[in-house]
């Protein structure tokens, strides 16, 4: 199978053609003459010119010193009053840093009261379950000794002193 590797003749018509320039191997060995600096392109190098006046420099000196200290005493009055906000911030700050301290200190002391008190209320817990169960346990005791009256009709004249003097009686306790 062929390769092309250069383009096709119909290709090299519908291009543009190819520009050449002239130069010389060696620079050095040619002779400036008309034609040669037609063909270089030169550069005119202007310089900066310098003022030829020393008194329009001076006032212009003068000018811009007089326009550098306004500018500096301006920045001065700006900074004295930055200076000055600074100082009420700073206090403002060291009152609020006193306040959260005092804040601080004074949550330390409601912790500790209130851990106080939650002990507190457990042991008042524990003596409180205690005692129920004395009150129970004496109850309990209470009812053990007395004596329970079961289908004695209820008259009028009848009350608990009479009926403990009849049970004495029958029974025979003294």
């Amino acid at each position: 199978m062929p390769t092309e590797r250069s383009p096709s003749k119909a290709t090299k018509s519908l291009s543009a053609p190819l520009e050449h320039c002239e130069s010389e191997p060696n620079l050095c060995n040619i002779n400036p003459d008309a034609t040669t600096r037609a063909r270089v392109a030169t550069r005119k190098i202007t310089k900066r010119q310098r003022r030829e006046s020393s008194e329009s420099q001076t006032d212009t000196t003068s000018d811009e010193i007089e326009t550098m200290k306004q500018l500096f005493s301006a920045q001065d009055a700006k900074l004295n009053t930055i200076m000055s906000f600074m100082r009420d911030i700073k206090s403002q700050m060291s009152e609020v840093q006193s306040s959260i301290e005092f804040m601080s200190q004074k949550y330390d002391e409601l912790l500790i009261r209130f851990n106080d008190m939650e002990e507190e209320q457990k042991s008042d817990k524990k003596k409180i379950a205690l005692l129920e169960s004395k009150i129970e346990f004496l109850d309990r005791a209470s009812r053990s000794g007395s004596i329970e009256l079961i289908n004695v009709p209820q008259k009028k004249w009848r009350n608990q002193v009479g009926l403990i003097a009849r049970a004495e009686k029958d029974w025979g306790c003294p």
